[in-house]
This record gives structure tokens, sequence and C-alpha cells, in this order.
């Protein structure tokens, strides 16, 4: 996708969120969240969501964002390495490339809710926020109508709402998450505890007027945090592309968005035999998955044993030190990519569902 095609998107969002009928839409959306308590609302100064608030809140970030486009083989890369983070994984402030953010995937984050429904995140807003107390990272999510991927859309059609749908534009707002700096990660998947009062009372009946079944949902975060730290990963490349063209720079202007979008993708390289791993006649190959851990640096002392500060963000990457006054030895989070193993020519024997790899 070109630079310029990411700004439209870009773009047309913004225009659509100044419609009354986009406006409307987001009041009955943050009602949704608020009633049900799953996440954060933009709300007026008597405390109730305010679709008009939100809109203008948007508009005025995506007029200071950075913009940026995650490649289709990264995004699997992305949610391959989610699965391996730590619970105890956490945001932070130095993690987030930009202040302000928009970002648009090639091809749809899926997820699993508590309803069992089938959500796709094509796109995301982000801004810091402070709420509480508390500085944070607030993150926006819109779906793409169009795709049949996610089971909404789908029901919208059932019941002959995709023209309202539709109005709304090629992205459309679905739902907002609060990362606090410090959050810890979580598990990769939720199964709320709650009883079916408290599911009728927050939930209510769906779109087929049924109470929800309960379902494991998966956490998004992983998914979120996976994003961050990868963008300070070698596997990764982040290829800032200008708009050429005199006809697209005059849109830009015309547009008043910046000229530039980071491309978010894979390093590709070929792999090769570990130095001093023996040579065994394989008869298949298969791939090693990749996963995260604390890769060791410096002074690896043997008169006394290094007790690690909690972790901190030093140039994009979570690091922790050693407690000791002059010891130089620290960790580095660091992401081990996946790869294939064994002969070009042999099978590939697969196990599970394999994320990306390292070509």
């Amino acid at each position: 996708m070109k630079a310029i095609e990411v700004l439209d998107r870009m773009d047309r969002l913004r225009a659509h969120l100044s419609l009354p009928f986009y406006q409307k839409y987001t009041d009955g959306v943050q009602r949704d969240i608020k009633k049900k308590r799953n996440g954060p609302t933009v709300t007026d100064q008597n405390g109730n969501p305010s679709g008009w608030l939100f809109c203008n809140r948007e508009i005025s970030r995506l007029n200071m964002a950075e913009a940026f486009f995650v490649t289709r083989d990264m995004q699997e890369l992305i949610e391959g390495a989610s699965l391996t983070l730590d619970e105890t994984d956490q945001f932070a402030q130095d993690l987030w490339p930009s202040e302000y953010g928009f970002l648009l995937m090639e091809d749809g984050y899926r997820i699993s809710d508590v309803r069992g429904e089938t959500l796709v995140t094509h796109a995301i807003t982000w801004g810091r926020a402070v709420a509480r107390g508390k500085a944070g990272t607030m993150v926006v999510l819109y779906t793409d109508p169009r795709d049949m991927r996610d089971s909404i859309n789908v029901k919208m059609i059932d019941k002959g709402m995709t023209p309202d749908r539709m109005a709304l534009g090629d992205l459309v707002m679905t739902h907002l998450v609060w990362f606090a700096d410090g959050y810890n990660v979580g598990p990769i998947v939720y199964m709320p505890g709650s009883s079916e009062e408290e599911i009728r009372a927050r939930f209510g009946p769906d779109m087929d007027g049924k109470l929800p079944n309960l379902h494991e949902m998966t956490n998004d975060a992983r998914f979120f945090l996976s994003l961050l730290l990868m963008l300070n990963q070698s596997i990764t490349v982040l290829d800032r592309q200008a708009v050429t063209g005199r006809q697209d720079l005059k849109r830009v202007r015309r547009m008043k968005l910046p000229g530039t979008v980071t491309v978010v993708k894979l390093r590709r390289h070929s792999a090769r035999q570990p130095d001093g791993e023996p040579v065994v006649e394989w008869q298949h190959s298969w791939i090693v998955r990749g996963h995260w851990r604390w890769q060791p640096y410096g002074q690896r002392s043997t008169d006394h044993e290094h007790e690690l500060e909690k972790p901190i963000v030093v140039n994009g990457k979570r690091v922790r030190h050693c407690t000791r006054h002059g010891c130089d030895y620290h960790e580095d989070r660091i992401y081990i990519n996946p790869f294939v193993k064994g002969p070009e020519d042999k099978p590939l024997k697969q196990t599970d569902k394999v994320y990306a790899l390292v070509r």
C-alpha cells in the first residue's frame, strides 16, 4: 500500500468523525461500553458519554498523529509473539513510537469477545492522556464494515442495517481501551466470572434478543504490547515512506496531514547453520517458534549473584540492571526469531499454526 493510500484512509476517517451521524453513533457505542463496564468513555461535565466530545477529540488527535502501516506478514509475527509474552510484561510511555498516532493494518487483527463474537480491528488511533491521576495511553479501535470475517458486520447485514453502517465510512469505531503506564499485560485469554444476573444487567440481550453465553475472550492488550516491543527488534524494518508526485503532494497539503508514513514490515534474511551445531541428516524440516527472553549483557561476575532491578524502558526496549554498584550486568528483553530448521529439500512438518517465519 502506498503512503498516500494510508493518508487517504486517515483523512476519510477524520471527515466522517465531523458528521452528526457519526457522532450519534459513537454516543450509542460509548453508552453501551459504560453499561457493560468493559472500557473507558469520553464524557461531558456531567459524566455522560458524549459522541460529540469523542469525535472532536479524535479529530484533534488525528491532526497531530504520525501515520503507520503494518504489513500482513509483520502482523502475523506480532500475533505469534504476543502468545509468548510474560503476564507481567508491562506497558510504558517510552514504548509508544509517538505521542499521537494512526495505525492501519493490511489484514486486520481478529479477536473473540465475551459473547463469542469475532471482531476484526483494521486501524487504531492512540494518544497520551491522564485518567484518575494515572498517566497512560488511550487507544481507539476501528473496523472495516465490509469485512465479513467480523461477525457483527454479518449480523448487521442480516438485520438490514448495512446502509446505516456503510454511511459511517470504511473505518467504524468499535471500542476504546486504556493502557496505564506500568499496566501488566495479563493472560492470553480471560474467562469472565460474572453471574447470570450480572451478565443480564451489563450486557443485556444480544441482537437476536437472547442472553449471551459466556466465552473466553481474547486479551488484545498482548497484541498491542507485542506490537510496541516489535518496533525496536532487529527483525523489524521501519521504512519511512514519503508521498511523491505533484498531485499527491498537493492532496497531502490540502489534507494538512504528515507527508510520510512509517511502514512496519518484516526483515527478510536467510537462516544459516549455527556455529558448532552437529550436522544431522534430518528427514524433514520443522519450525522453531519465536519467543521472548531476557538476553544477558555485560559483566558475568563470579564474586556475587546478580540481583536485578525492576525493568525500565531504555531506547524503546525493556531492560533490567544488576543492583550491585559498579556492576554493568544487565538483561534486555528481546525476541528470538522463529525460523525453519532442517534441510530445505525435505517436507515441512507442522504441529500447530505458524504465525510467521524469518525468510
